[in-house]
């Protein structure tokens, strides 16, 4: 999921909740954060579930394509 958003840190990190037991409430675990200039906007499992991968794009500017990327997140 994306995590709670948190002041000082960037929008879009990638959290895991685990639901297996509901009380107490429980805590994401923040597994990704991005490096500053890349803008996640997806989160994929690996087809054998032992890995994420985030998708996101590299900020661009007027002179530049934009360039895309998967990031994989053991």
């Amino acid at each position: 999921m994306w995590a709670p958003t948190s002041e000082g840190q960037p929008r879009k990190r990638v959290a895991l909740l685990d639901l297996s037991r509901l009380d107490p409430a429980p805590e994401p675990q923040i597994v990704y954060t991005p490096p500053a200039g890349f803008l996640p906007y997806g989160v994929e499992w690996s087809p054998s579930g032992d890995a994420l991968f985030v998708l996101g794009v590299w900020e661009v500017s007027d002179d530049q394509p934009a360039q895309g990327a998967v990031v994989r997140v053991e």
